[in-house]
């Protein structure tokens, strides 16, 4: 899946119309040193767990003839990345950055102590996503791979199946299937039942320790929403200015 925006901790980063890398926050690292990069299709920010990094971070970018280019912090050799050919998707965890081939091939760079590397055997993959120690994979087929750090159960995944996206916080794993339905793996923010009951959600994302979905029912009633809304801010702009009231207009000074 391709990005036009991307959000890292302390820093953000964008594809203009032209193509071109925006950034915006924290460079400390090097992650904002995006000048020059041009068509560029999709970016990834690196993930930051600020106890131990101090918020150290990286960008990671596909380009339009699927090669990327990384920049930021390369402490574990993250940002090991320019001989990676013929990408589909690119997604940027801690420590580590990961590609997906056109070929339903996996590749990783940084570090690989947890196991969140561990991905070149995978086979028919379509996306992935991170999370602080666990890397997570979409299938073709819409079932669902995990490596790296299983200790909350995030890695869990075995048996989803219908799976349309996936997305991966510190400690869990949410994936999104056909039908508008949430699953989640590991330790999340106590309500994974009620989101789970809810359905007709068209998207979802996982930060660090929090899950966003986005259900189809907003997406009608926003408008509606939106107009009542715009109706109301007009009376009362009116009602101030001395507007129409019972059918006739009037002003402030004439209800002496």
């Amino acid at each position: 899946m391709r990005h036009l925006v991307a959000a890292g901790a302390r820093h953000s980063v964008g594809v203009d119309d032209g193509g071109r890398v925006v950034h915006a926050g924290a460079a400390s690292s090097g992650e904002g040193l995006v000048d020059g990069l041009t068509g560029i299709v999709s970016v990834a920010a690196g993930s930051v767990h600020l106890e131990a990094n101090t918020g150290r971070s990286h960008t990671v970018a596909l380009r339009v003839d699927g090669t990327a280019v990384a920049t930021g912090w390369d402490a574990h050799g993250q940002c090991d990345v320019n001989s990676w050919t013929r990408l589909v998707a690119v997604a940027a965890g801690w420590r580590r950055t990961v590609g997906v081939r056109a070929d339903g091939r996996a590749v990783a760079s940084g570090r690989r102590t947890d196991g969140a590397c561990d991905v070149e055997i995978w086979r028919d993959v379509a996306d992935a996503a991170r999370g602080d120690w666990h890397t997570v994979g979409l299938r073709d087929d819409g079932t669902v791979l995990a490596v790296g750090n299983d200790s909350r159960g995030q890695c869990e995944v075995a048996e989803w199946q219908g799976i349309v996206s996936v997305s991966a916080g510190s400690l869990h794993t949410v994936g999104l299937t056909a039908a508008g339905r949430i699953v989640f793996a590991g330790a999340c923010c106590g309500a994974e039942e009620e989101m789970a009951a809810q359905g007709d959600v068209v998207s979802v994302a996982a930060g660090s320790h929090h899950t966003v979905a986005l259900r189809s029912a907003l997406l009608r009633q926003s408008p509606r929403r939106w107009r009542r809304r715009r109706r109301s801010v007009r009376r009362r702009r009116m009602d101030r200015r001395g507007g129409h009231r019972r059918g006739r207009r009037t002003h402030p000074r004439s209800r002496r």
